[in-house]
């Protein structure tokens, strides 16, 4: 049983988009590590999440689109596809990738600074609610001691006289 050439070469861009999309999600990903700064640990599983994603993404794409007697072809081409992709194309779409993050954390900055700038300005009104709370506790206990005294020493005075 022969394979036409038509579908072989079906089957080698397929794979070779298989690659591109796996090698884009590649370059996103690092973008948002960049952005992020994630420790070792975190970084660890962001990588193990990519060749999850990555390797799902062929196996899926090969076992839905592939040919069967092709599919062995179409898996090194969506390796060779995600290579190619990295050496060629990667660093222009983490730059791009970057330029998108920075520009959301601009945008959204506003948001952030004037939820942090109510924060600040309601704790505190919120601190000098308690401290005029606590004036006025410690007023009233002086104003309740300065009568205790007052009735001792008239009482005092009295026992003199």
């Amino acid at each position: 049983m022969t394979v036409s050439t038509g579908v072989q070469l079906m089957s080698l861009l397929l794979g070779l988009l298989t690659g591109g999309a796996c090698g884009a999600l590649a370059s996103v990903m690092n973008a948002v590590r960049e952005r992020l700064r994630f420790g070792r640990g975190l970084s660890m599983l962001w990588d193990l999440l990519f060749w999850l994603l990555s390797g799902l993404t062929a196996v899926w794409a090969d076992l839905r689109f592939g040919e069967e007697s092709v599919r062995g072809l179409q898996l090194v081409t969506a390796v060779c596809g995600l290579v190619l992709y990295v050496l060629i194309l990667g660093r222009p779409t983490e730059w791009a990738a970057g330029l998108v993050l920075k520009g959301l954390g601009i945008a959204l900055s506003p948001v952030f600074f004037l939820g942090r700038g109510l924060g600040l300005y309601l704790g505190a009104w919120a601190g000098k609610a308690h401290a005029l709370g606590g004036l006025i506790r410690r007023r009233l206990r002086r104003r309740a001691s300065a009568g205790k005294i007052r009735k001792k020493i008239q009482k005092n005075y009295k026992k003199m006289l």
